[in-house]
């Protein structure tokens, strides 16, 4: 009888497992990724699957996920079909575990599955502690129900560059120009006629709010 205990799967970022060291054990305990004193030998992750592919020697699949703070692999191997199930652009939860070759970490899928209600991904980052860099959690939600700067305002305005935008603003810029390929990056900067809006797209994809489709080509994650 296998007396291994079934391990944890740990709510994390894909940061904190690219940024971690790899610790290899042997007999029945289990390999786990050790950052900042915690050790993740399952994890549990929301991303964004931004690449598939199959392998042209046999049936395995490999993804990529993106959750905003960085991007990871996730191969399933003896021909399952966990995988098959899930399409690029769709938000996943993925259950897995942690494996390392070649000096590159990526995940072994135990369960993996389309998000549609998109609010799990605002749970998960208050679950997560997460902030915009503006104050935290409570201030964001606070800041989107006082926001009075309209779409309009930022697209039609023609007297020269606004000082300061809102996120919300270029949430919207973002979906307002996405053909479905994702906005482009200078586009969004440039409608937003703005001096610090780069700075806030980069707060926004650090964040996990919009993540990029392919380099310079942004999607937003609602």
């Amino acid at each position: 009888m296998d007396n291994q205990i079934r391990q944890t799967a740990i709510k994390t970022r894909i940061s904190n497992l690219i940024n971690g060291s790899y610790v290899l054990k042997g007999g029945l305990e289990p390999n786990y990724i050790l950052y900042n004193g915690q050790k993740i030998s399952r994890v549990n992750l929301i991303g964004v699957v931004v690449s598939k592919n199959q392998s042209e020697f046999s049936n395995n699949t490999s993804l990529i996920i993106d959750d905003g703070s960085g991007r990871i692999g996730v191969r399933s191997f003896d021909n399952e079909p966990i995988l098959d199930r899930v399409s690029v652009g769709e938000v996943v939860l993925l259950i897995g575990k942690p494996r390392e070759y070649g000096n590159e970490v990526y995940i072994v899928p135990e369960i993996i599955k389309e998000i549609r209600n998109k609010k799990w991904v605002e749970i998960r980052k208050l679950e997560l502690g997460l902030s915009d860099g503006h104050g935290g959690a409570q201030q964001k939600i606070d800041q989107k129900a006082d926001s009075q700067t309209s779409e309009e305002e930022v697209v039609e305005e023609d007297d020269g560059p606004v000082n300061t935008t809102s996120a919300e603003s270029l949430l919207k810029i973002i979906k307002n120009i996405d053909d479905g390929e994702g906005a482009d990056f200078q586009d969004v900067v440039a409608m937003a006629k703005s001096e610090n809006a780069e700075d806030i797209l980069k707060n926004l994809i650090k964040n996990g709010d919009i993540f990029e489709l392919r380099p310079g080509k942004l999607k937003v994650l609602e």
